[in-house]
């Protein structure tokens, strides 16, 4: 233990990497408002993922996407900075620029083989766990069910 502490002492400290799973979004609607129009379920979905920075630092953060079928839709520019405790909110797969407001400036999924309706994200960092927190909000109006809602808080970053 104290080789350790004498090389951070030398070297600087150690920085840990940190991420946040995003299980599942449905993001199939491209019509730039909120809420989506009333349409069938493969145009009127629409998921928020929310992402906060607790720290008095700007955080460079990494994403990753993937389709419903494991295959990894991930755009070449992946990164982005969150200011120091600011929140933002974006869609993975929809370019809604109006409801997005800044968070429109986050990467979406590369749909460049095909419009990607469903999947997952991990976002990554350098630092703490708790450094970064988030939600996800699902918002769907479908033809004759109504507006319908759900949201979750994602765990904590490992």
């Amino acid at each position: 233990m104290k080789k350790v502490l004498v090389a951070m002492a030398l070297f600087g400290s150690v920085a840990f990497a940190a991420s946040l799973a995003v299980p599942w979004f449905f993001d199939t609607n491209d019509t730039d408002s909120y809420p989506p129009p009333a349409q069938g379920p493969f145009d009127g979905s629409n998921t928020y993922i929310t992402l906060k920075n607790q720290t008095n630092a700007p955080i460079t953060l990494t994403i990753r996407y993937w389709r419903g079928t494991g295959e990894e839709v991930t755009p070449a520019v992946n990164t982005f900075v969150l200011p120091a405790n600011v929140a933002r909110s974006f869609t993975p797969a929809s370019n809604l620029s109006s409801s997005e407001g800044a968070g429109a400036a986050i990467p979406n999924c590369d749909e460049s083989g095909g419009k990607v309706y469903g999947g997952s994200a991990t976002i990554s960092w350098s630092g703490g766990a708790s450094d970064i927190v988030g939600r996800v909000y699902q918002v769907d109006n479908f033809t004759g069910s109504g507006l319908l809602t759900a949201s979750y808080t994602l765990p904590p970053g490992q």
